[in-house]
C-alpha cells in the first residue's frame, strides 16, 4: 500500500524525532559516564603499613623504658661521656593542663611522682639536648633534640637500618615516622621549621604519668572550690 504525501511526511518527521531523541539520550549517558577526577590529596595524611609491633623493646645505651631508674640512667649517661645538667620534679600547668608549660608560673603544680632530667654530651651527632622522664622512678620517655641544619635523611637511614621499615608515616609540612615495639614507641620528627626530634615513650607509663597529672589538677581545683566562702 502506497502512503499519500501527507502521511508520508508525518512518518518521516516521526522517524527524525525518534532519532534525535535517541541521540540526546546517548549524549546524556556519555556525559554521565564521564569519569570524575580523583580528589586532591589531603595535606598531612598518614599511612599505616599494617606491620605488627616488634616483639622487643629498644635498648638505648643499656637503658630500657619501663625498667631503668633515675640513678641507673645517671650512671649510664656518665659512662657514655655525658652529664645530667639539670633535673627536677615534673610540673603541670593548672590552667592549660600541660606538662612543663612556660606560661604563668603561679599556675604550675609540682608532681612528685615524676622526675625530669636534662643531659648533654652523649655520642650522638648533632644533638643539642636530651631529656628523660621518670614516673615512680621508672623511665617513661627519652627525648633527643637536634641542630636545625642537621641531615634528617641520614638520621632516618640510620634508624631504618637498625629497626627496619617504620610502622606509620605522615605529616605535612612537618613529617614523622613511627616505630612500634613490645611496650614502647619511637617517633622521629622532621620539623619544617625548628629542630628535628627523636622521642621514645613507654606506652603504659606515659598513660599513667598523664593520668597522675590530671589527678593532681583535679585535687588542686577541688581544694580551691572548697575554700569558696560565698556559698
Amino acid at each position: 500500500m502506497v502512503l499519500n504525501n501527507a502521511k508520508y511526511r508525518v512518518l518521516i518527521m516521526a522517524v527524525i524525532l525518534a532519532m534525535l531523541s535517541s541521540s540526546n539520550a546517548y549524549s546524556a549517558k556519555k556525559k554521565k559516564a564521564k569519569p570524575k577526577l580523583p580528589p586532591p590529596p589531603t595535606l598531612g595524611n598518614t599511612k599505616d603499613f599494617g606491620i605488627k609491633p616488634f616483639d622487643y623493646d629498644p635498648n638505648i645505651f643499656d637503658m630500657q623504658l619501663g625498667v631503668t631508674t633515675f640513678e641507673q640512667a645517671d650512671k649510664i649517661i656518665q659512662k657514655e661521656g655525658g652529664l645530667l645538667n639539670a633535673y627536677s620534679y615534673g610540673e603541670v600547668n593548672l590552667k592549660l593542663d600541660t606538662l612543663n608549660s612556660n606560661e604563668d608560673k603561679n599556675n604550675l603544680l609540682v608532681n612528685k611522682e615524676i622526675i625530669l632530667a636534662d643531659f648533654v654530651g652523649i655520642p650522638l651527632d648533632n644533638l643539642t639536648k636530651g631529656r628523660m622522664g621518670f614516673y615512680k622512678d621508672k623511665m617513661y620517655f627519652l627525648y633527643y633534640e637536634f641542630e636545625p641544619n642537621m641531615n634528617f635523611d641520614k638520621l632516618e637511614m640510620q634508624v631504618v637500618a637498625k629497626y627496619g621499615k617504620p610502622h606509620r608515616i605522615g605529616g605535612f609540612p612537618d613529617r614523622f615516622l613511627e616505630w612500634r615495639f613490645l611496650s614502647s614507641t619511637l617517633i622521629l620528627k622532621d620539623n619544617f621549621t625548628g629542630s628535628d626530634r627523636m622521642i621514645f615513650t613507654h606506652n603504659k607509663l606515659l598513660e599513667l604519668a598523664n593520668k597522675s597529672n590530671k589527678i593532681l589538677i583535679k585535687e588542686e581545683k577541688n581544694s580551691a572550690y572548697k575554700q569558696q566562702r560565698a556559698f
